[in-house]
């Protein structure tokens, strides 16, 4: 619960425009896999993931976000 699997659209330019909003946003890079160009982000407590998923499949740098599922 709370974690989304992000892909940027260009992985250099995603991660670097989206590097700015992840404080404000409320998340965590907890790993990236460069080649996939796949991020996996963490929700800081007390966010809403709902909303927070939204924001970013909002992105005009992100290709897709879904949660983390098992």
């Amino acid at each position: 619960p709370g974690e989304m699997i992000v892909k940027f659209k260009d992985s250099a330019q995603g991660k670097a425009g989206f590097a700015s909003k992840s404080t404000s946003l409320g998340v965590n890079l907890k790993k990236s896999w460069g080649v996939l160009n796949l991020n996996h982000f963490s929700a800081k407590p007390g966010q809403n993931f709902e909303s927070l998923l939204q924001n970013m499949k909002n992105d005009p740098n992100v290709e897709y976000a879904e949660p983390n599922f098992i």
